[in-house]
C-alpha cells in the first residue's frame, strides 16, 4: 500500500467505524449539557443587547473583556451547589482564579419561565461581572444593567427554527494536487430535508472524489428542554471508482449561531471524511455599500 493510500485509510477508519451523529464541544467540555447552553446563549443575548445601549449606561463595563469572558470562562454545572462558608444552596457561583462558573442544575428550571427573564438575565450578567473583577455587591449593578435591555420577553425554551442552523459547507481536499477542486455545498435553513452532490473538478487523479450529503430534520425531544427542529447531515464520500470512502452523521451543535451577528458563524468544529474536510456555517446575508456596488 502506498503512503496515499495509507493515509486515506487512518482518515477513513477515523470517521466510518462509528457513523454515530458528531458534535463538536462549544460549551467547554460540557457536550450535551443543556444548562451549560442555556447559559452560554443567553450571556451572548445579554453582550449583544448592552452593545445597542450608550456607553454611559453600561455601568463602565468593558464589553471586550465582557465578550472574551463569554468566549473562555469554563462554564459548568452540578447537581447541587452550595456556599462552603454557610452550607447555603446557590443558583451559581464564580472563581476568578480558575476563570470558571459552575451552575447549579437542581435550582436553574426555576429561572426559566417567561415571567423569570430579568432574573435569570440578571445572574447570569451577575456571575459574568464577579468573574471579571467587577464590583457587582447585591447585584446593583447587574440588575440597573439588566432593566435596561428589555428581557421581559426572553425564554429559553423559546421556539428555535432551527436549532443548528446551517446553510454552508465548506470542502477541502486534504490531499490536492494543483488544479483539482471540489466545490461547497448550499443549504436553505427553511427546508426540512434536502440532498446535495458535488465531484471533484479538474486534474484530480487519485485524489478524485465524490460527496453526496443528506440533510434531515428531527424534533427536538421535550426532555431536552428546548423547542423547534434541529437537522443532521449524512455524509458520504467515494473514489473515482465509487468505491465507498466513508460515511458518517453530523449533528451540528445546538444554539451555537441563533444569536444576531454580522457574517458567517461557524457551526462547531472540521470534520474529516475519505480525504475531505467538511466544516459547517450559518452565513448571514452581508449589508450591500450601494457605492461599492456601482464599482
Amino acid at each position: 500500500m502506498n503512503p496515499l493510500h495509507a493515509l486515506l485509510l487512518l482518515f477513513t477508519l477515523s470517521t466510518s467505524l462509528n457513523p454515530t451523529p458528531a458534535r463538536a464541544g462549544w460549551d467547554h467540555g460540557n457536550p450535551g449539557d443543556i444548562v451549560v447552553r442555556q447559559f452560554t446563549i443567553d450571556a451572548q443575548d445579554i453582550f449583544n443587547r448592552m452593545k445597542l445601549l450608550p456607553t454611559s449606561e453600561r455601568g463602565g463595563v468593558d464589553m471586550n473583556k465582557f465578550q472574551g469572558a463569554i468566549l473562555n470562562a469554563e462554564i459548568i454545572s452540578r447537581d447541587r451547589l452550595v456556599e462552603p462558608k454557610n452550607d447555603n444552596e446557590v443558583p451559581a457561583m464564580n472563581f476568578p482564579s480558575d476563570n470558571k462558573i459552575v451552575i447549579n442544575r437542581r435550582l436553574w428550571p426555576r429561572y426559566l419561565g417567561p415571567d423569570q427573564a430579568e432574573n435569570r438575565f440578571g445572574l447570569v450578567l451577575h456571575e459574568f461581572l464577579m468573574l471579571m473583577g467587577v464590583d457587582d455587591d447585591r447585584f446593583l449593578l447587574s440588575n440597573s444593567i439588566i432593566s435596561k435591555l428589555g428581557v421581559n420577553e426572553s425564554n429559553t425554551g423559546r421556539f428555535w427554527n432551527s436549532l443548528n442552523p446551517v446553510n454552508r459547507i465548506s470542502t477541502s481536499l486534504v490531499f490536492n494536487p494543483g488544479g483539482c477542486e471540489l466545490k461547497g455545498f448550499n443549504f436553505d435553513t427553511e427546508q426540512q430535508d434536502e440532498v446535495a452532490h458535488e465531484n471533484t473538478t479538474g486534474d484530480c487523479g487519485e485524489a478524485y472524489r465524490s460527496v453526496t450529503i443528506r440533510k434531515t430534520s428531527l424534533q427536538a425531544p421535550p426532555s431536552s428542554q428546548w423547542r423547534g427542529i434541529f437537522h443532521r447531515f449524512e455524509i458520504t464520500v467515494a473514489d473515482g471508482t465509487g468505491k465507498d470512502l466513508g460515511q458518517t452523521i453530523v449533528e451540528p451543535e445546538w444554539g451555537r449561531c441563533l444569536l444576531p451577528q454580522d457574517g458567517g458563524c461557524e457551526v462547531g468544529g472540521k470534520v474529516f471524511i475519505g480525504g475531505v474536510e467538511f466544516r459547517f456555517w450559518f452565513q448571514r446575508e452581508a449589508k450591500i455599500n450601494p457605492l461599492k456596488s456601482l464599482k
